[in-house]
């Protein structure tokens, strides 16, 4: 006589090789059991970053391998439904977010696996869009600020891509923080918002560095990927840093070669999410949501994004 299958199985969106947007499908999936250290959450709202596409698109396959079908999304926030057998710090019902692990993402989901030490209780004055918009983001603009660039109250920071997800998260820690001054270069359509958000003075992308500004930073945070190395040395300012979240392959090996130029790398690790976590729990720190969708929606938007149309701040995929 057949059994039931104990597990229900769950939507999520997954895809059967590495490739592009055409890859991505909105299937059922049945999640195994949780493991010793594992709890299974009930996803409620998830958040897009640039990094779910290029996970799909094969970056970093050595790392993540090519077992299939994998999931999408890293950054969730949900409710727990089951815990592994050696989970200490969660309980069913406990209302958590968190970084999916980076060999099984898969955020964008009713349900995902994911790993204790990446998960940390939500606090009580997020809802669950604000909490997912945050972990990426906001881990790593807090690591590349205050491990790499050892920001000290009173010192300047220039965020090139001050109006992105990242370069927000910097403005806003960088005020926390004590910074004297924080400028940023943004889109020409965002000149207005971007000093209304604090960042002055605020440049355009499509002009060059006044001469005002030039070696006037403690700090240069390229979170756009478009800083030029040339501009990163008009900017900063002797025994001054410059970051970058995204180095291309000759600001790689110059990040290499000077011991100025710091690549950044974010942290799946919950005690380093908590620096962050814990400014946003005090009001200091927000991502704007700039769209909200369902799964069904996700796929399109997605695609969307990869071409550089998806809309101002942070997309969250809702699930009720």
């Amino acid at each position: 006589m057949a059994m039931n299958n104990p597990t229900p199985p769950i939507r999520r969106i997954q895809y059967y090789r590495f490739g592009g947007p055409e890859e991505m499908k909105l299937e059922n999936h049945v999640l195994p059991p949780p493991g010793r250290h594992e709890i299974r959450v009930r996803v409620r709202s998830a958040s897009v970053n640039e990094i779910d596409w290029r996970l799909r698109d094969g970056y970093l396959k050595l790392i993540t391998g090519w077992r299939f079908p994998r999931g999408m999304g890293m950054d969730f926030a949900g409710v727990v439904e089951q815990v592994g057998p050696e989970v200490s710090r969660f309980a069913i019902g406990d209302r958590v977010m968190g970084i999916a692990p980076l060999r099984t993402p898969g955020a964008f989901a009713e349900a995902l696996i994911t790993r204790e030490g990446q998960t940390l209780l939500m606090p009580d004055g997020l809802d669950f869009e604000a909490a997912a918009a945050l972990p990426t983001v906001g881990v790593t603009a807090w690591r590349g600020l205050l491990k790499y660039g050892r920001l000290q109250s009173g010192q300047s920071v220039f965020i090139n891509g001050a109006m992105g997800g990242v370069g927000r998260a910097a403005a806003q820690i960088a005020r926390a923080k004590g910074a004297s001054v924080i400028a940023g270069r943004v889109g020409p359509d965002d000149i207005l918002a971007a000093g209304a958000a604090g960042i002055d003075p605020a440049i355009s992308y499509k002009g060059p560095i006044p001469p005002e500004l030039r070696h006037q930073f403690d700090i240069v945070f390229d979170c756009h990927g478009s800083l030029t190395p040339a501009e990163g040395d008009l900017l900063v300012q002797p025994g001054g840093v410059i970051l970058d979240t995204n180095p291309s392959g000759r600001k790689r090996l110059l990040a290499i070669l000077s011991r100025r130029r710091k690549m950044v790398f974010g942290s799946m690790s919950a005690k380093e999410i908590q620096p962050a976590v814990d400014l946003a729990s005090a009001g200091q720190l927000r991502i704007p949501v700039g769209r909200a969708i369902g799964l069904e929606d996700a796929i399109a938007q997605i695609a969307a994004m990869e071409q550089g149309k998806g809309g101002k701040g942070k997309t969250v995929i809702v699930i009720p």
